[in-house]
């Protein structure tokens, strides 16, 4: 037999009970309730502390608050009256300056007052009806009560009471009196600080008042933040001046418009800190702004008020553990040689800049010697050379490191170089400092719940989706509603990639404007070269507004975003503070900026919080020991979306940094994560494919798989054939002489990293160009030549080609030659690392839409990334870089969506006469072949080894005198 509930209302709350004979007691009420919902109901609150159980078990007592706090379906379910229906009318007798100020209150329906209306507690009698008077109304109706029962005799407390009264008022409720309606009083429950430059140049601060607002986030959660728009900008700058032009701060202060700022007790207190720590000299204000919680803590009573719901310091990642000097990382490092294809040559430490060289004898006498002082409490230990490095942890664990490595045989394989600190940056500067997890686990982030429905949020394109776009779209997407914190997009070159994060980004800015989410920008990270990419790219593909408002901050717009009186004044990092504009940032849609941007200004960037950040050509964060990496790290992303077509360049450990940016924590520290997949040994390519399928397979831990890498031959049928043409061509007498002498000194001397240098260049041309004629230069190079005669067939069929070189006095040579040779009309186009951005892609357009014949020079590292160049289908690569996956970025740039012809790759390759097969160019060829077939199965590094090195010495000296042999009668 089911059991239905009774209900006494009490001046406090209400008797709730359930009929039977004998009393039934609140542990049975939801097996014998006819309705367990409106139980269930009450059973929470009860749980909750909203009701409590009275003597005799058998009845709750609900406190009116806990009941206006039901919605109207529990009220059904419980049994209780209907929720009223009416609208809250506020009136007032009298100004609020009147010491007989009180406020009168009614309920209206459809606009008309309810006469005879009568509350008790929750409880509404009208016209004969019961109702209940749910929160807001009951909440502002039972303030109106308390505040004209009590005398508060003083316009502050007055003030304070009827604003918080207004804050509650609902969007329907009718303020019915003119002295009311004029009255904007904002009472004050939480502040930040607004750093910035004054006009002299020094750091300084003002408040910024506003309350603690409570957000529904991604996942239906209560989020607690600071709402500064309580507040309208301008009475926040009248609020400023008024705070500083005084002393001592004051309860009230009036900041025009009929706004009223009304401090709340415990924020007049942290304010009156704050004030005093204006008045203080630069140096003081700085202290304060590189730690105002501690100094704010530390003068607050705490017995009394707790300062984080007080001080709001919104903004910052959870990473940044705060604002420092910056602090080197002890890592081992390798000195690189001077040519970039040519291995190390030097092992040691680095510390910061400083470069410290340690052979192995050095090394187990050093460690000892560490140890000890970290025992004695001494900060540094100076080595055999004369350097002090310093005696912690962080060294004994990168001596160990090259023990270790030193012990299995192997010299350290190229390692982490800090970037160069821009020029004139000062030791003392400030950066957000983040936790890291190179030695230990220190942060990690646990999974978001985000509210789902991003699937069906189509993207705003103009552009459809190939299949493998649409694929990479739900993968992002995947990721982003499983509460991923990133994903490492790792595609081949050409197959997109930009344009799927764009479409990504679109689904994104689409799913939070239909969920009612605040508006939050999206940031976009790219070298220099390639943000006028992305806007092209975006102004292409996106229909109407795309991604709504951008801002470029980069070069000279920086100037536009910088504050006030910071426009031509300071460095960022030399105050410690943020420099731009930050609401600015705020209320963009998305932003774009470089690398060396975001690191500069990383205290203003540091401080949005990004709905999502793309970081493109990823790899330049690869670098754990980089100002870069750091800046990255701090950012306050919600998902980070990191693109590159190379993952791993030099060794394995260059993807840590990434995964240590998409999913901090999850692949370990960088020691373990270097000591299980830099092996050498014979277990070394099975480990490195092991890591390629964990990052590409999905887990039933870690949801969708965390990285997606595509090669264009797979998923793009319609690009055209692409054909490698292997063209060897014998030395000429001058160049073959040349390069035999080279292999005769170089066996004579054994100087392994010299002779493969002279090797490499004379293997292009024996000579630098002189006052030969043209005709005779050309002649004088197998490269050359074949070169040429290639470019001849080209203009035959009036195409287009690119020609890839390094050597920038072989590039202002073929600028003359190829006006000479072909007759050309126009200037002969060149991308290197001299070339700006902005003149980079004046040529690329200049380029595609010219007609006929043409050729373009281009450095492989400056013009190997962020071009499209399919105007051209035919690339000579006249110089070989010595790692293949820069040389295939290179060809990526005709091969790849929109190319309608047939590439033609052409490898023009120097072969001896005498040494044949062994000849540099043939080997090398072999070598890089050999590179790009693993690097396209597993992750594994296209540069040249140490080993790889010695292997090309070997067959282009030892070898090759064997063959000699061989051959000679």
């Amino acid at each position: 037999m089911t059991k239905s509930l009774r209900f006494k209302p009490t001046p406090d709350g209400l008797i709730v009970r359930m009929q039977g004979d004998p009393p039934v007691p609140v542990r049975e009420w939801t097996s014998l309730a006819d309705g367990s919902a409106g139980v269930g109901a009450l059973i929470r609150l009860r749980d909750d502390g909203g009701a409590v159980e009275k003597d005799d078990d058998c009845s709750l007592s609900v406190s009116w608050p806990s009941v206006a706090g039901l919605t109207p379906g529990e009220l059904r379910y419980i049994g209780l009256p209907d929720a009223s229906p009416f609208a809250i009318e506020v009136v007032a007798n009298n100004a609020i300056h009147d010491a007989d100020f009180q406020i009168g209150y009614g309920f209206l329906r459809n606009g008309r007052r309810v006469l005879g209306a009568r509350r008790e507690g929750v409880w509404l009698y009208a016209g004969g009806d019961e109702f209940v008077l749910l929160d807001p109304v009951y909440s502002i109706a039972d303030a109106i009560d308390r505040f004209n029962r009590e005398d508060e005799a003083d316009l502050e407390s007055r003030m304070l009471r009827w604003g918080r009264i207004a804050e509650m008022l609902p969007a329907d409720a009718v303020v019915g009196d003119d002295n009311l309606r004029s009255l904007r009083i904002v009472v004050v429950s939480s502040f930040e600080l607004d750093p910035f430059v004054n006009k002299s140049g020094e750091p300084d601060f003002d408040p910024v008042v506003g309350r603690r607002a409570t957000r529904v986030s991604e996942a239906g959660d209560e989020d607690h933040c600071f709402d500064r728009e309580a507040l309208p900008a301008a009475r926040q700058r009248t609020f400023a001046r008024r705070f500083r032009a005084l002393s001592g701060v004051k309860h009230r202060y009036a900041v025009e418009g009929g706004y009223y700022v009304v401090l709340a007790p415990e924020v007049q207190q942290a304010l009156a800190v704050v004030r005093r720590a204006q008045s203080g000299t630069p140096d003081e204000r700085r202290d304060f702004l590189r730690n105002a919680s501690g100094y704010l803590r530390g003068a607050f009573d705490s017995d009394e008020f707790e300062l984080d719901s007080v001080f709001s310091d919104d903004g910052l990642s959870e990473r940044v553990s705060g604002v420092g000097i910056w602090v080197d990382k002890t890592l081992p490092w390798i000195r690189q040689a001077a040519e970039p294809w040519l291995p190390p040559d030097e092992s040691g430490l680095r510390i910061g800049s400083q470069m410290v060289p340690l052979t192995p004898d050095d090394l187990s006498g050093l460690l000892e010697r560490i140890q000890a002082a970290v025992e004695r409490g001494d900060p540094t230990v100076r080595t055999d050379s004369g350097a002090d490095i310093p005696a912690n942890s962080a060294t004994i664990s990168a001596v160990e490191e090259l023990i270790r490595r030193h012990q299995s045989a192997q010299r350290p394989r190229a390692s982490t170089e800090p970037d160069k600190a821009p020029v004139g940056r000062d030791d003392d500067d400030q950066f957000l400092i983040v936790i890291d997890n190179l030695e230990t686990v220190r942060f990690t982030r646990e999974r978001k719940r985000r509210r789902p429905g991003i699937s069906t949020s189509k993207p705003d394109l103009r552009t459809e989706l190939l299949p493998h776009q649409q694929e990479g779209l739900a993968w992002l997407e995947t990721r982003w509603e499983a509460g991923s914190w990133g994903a490492l997009l790792a595609d081949d070159m050409g197959l997109g990639k930009t344009l799927e994060a764009l479409a990504f980004l679109s689904c994104l800015k689409t799913h939070s404007e239909n969920e009612g989410m605040p508006q939050q920008p999206a940031l976009v990270v790219a070298p220099t070269g390639l943000l006028k990419n992305w806007k092209d790219e975006h102004a292409k593909h996106l229909a109407g507004e795309g991604l709504g408002r951008a801002i470029e901050a980069h070069g000279g717009e920086l100037r536009r975003l910088r504050k006030k009186h910071a426009a031509n004044r300071g460095d960022e990092l030399a105050f410690g503070q943020p420099l731009l504009d930050i609401d600015l940032l705020k209320d963009a849609h998305w932003v774009l900026t470089t690398y060396e941007t975001l690191r500069d200004y990383q205290h203003s960037f540091g401080r949005v919080h990004w709905r999502a950040g793309v970081f493109d050509e990823a790899q330049k964060i690869k670098n754990p020991n980089a100002r870069l990496t750091d800046a990255a790290l701090a950012m306050n992303v919600d998902f980070a979306l990191l693109m590159t077509g190379t993952p791993v360049e030099n060794r394995p450990a260059d993807i840590w940094s990434l995964l240590d940016r998409a999913e901090p924590g999850m692949f370990g520290t960088l020691t373990d994560f270097s000591g299980r997949y830099e092996r050498r040994d014979a277990e070394g390519h099975a480990i490195l494919e092991e890591l390629h399928r964990t990052l590409t397979k999905p887990a039933e831990s870690t949801g969708p798989a965390l990285m997606l890498r595509r090669l264009k031959e797979d998923h793009l049928a319609t690009l055209p054939e692409k054909r490698v043409h292997r063209r060897v061509v014998e030395m000429p007498p001058l160049q073959a002489e040349a390069y035999a002498e080279i292999v005769l000194r170089g066996r004579q001397d054994g100087g392994v990293l010299q002779t493969l240098q002279k090797l490499r260049n004379t293997s292009l041309h024996p000579t630098v160009p002189g006052d030969r004629s043209v005709d005779q230069y050309i002649r004088e190079s197998a490269r050359l030549s074949e070169t040429f005669a290639i470019l001849e067939a080209v203009a035959d069929q009036g195409e287009k080609v690119l020609i890839f070189v390094e050597s920038l006095k072989m590039q202002d040579f073929l600028i003359g030659a190829l006006r000479h040779r072909f007759r050309l009309r126009e200037d002969v186009l060149v991308i290197n690392g001299t070339v700006s951005g902005g003149r980079r892609k004046a040529r690329v357009d200049m380029f595609q839409d010219r007609m006929g014949f043409d050729v373009m020079l281009l450095s492989p590292r400056a013009g190997g990334v962020g071009l499209t160049l399919t105007a051209a289908n035919h690339v000579i690569h006249l110089s070989r870089w010595w790692n293949p996956a820069v040389e295939d970025q290179c060809t990526d740039r005709v091969f790849r969506i929109g190319q309608r012809r047939t590439v033609h790759v052409y490898l023009p390759l120097a072969r001896h006469p005498r040494f044949g097969e062994y000849s540099f160019d043939l080997k090398l060829h072999s070598l890089m072949e050999r590179k790009r077939a693993m690097n396209r199965r597993v992750l594994a590094p296209t540069t040249a080894t140490e080993r790889d090195v010695q292997d090309l010495y070997r067959s282009t000296m030892t070898e090759a005198r064997l063959g000699e042999e061989r051959d000679a009668p």
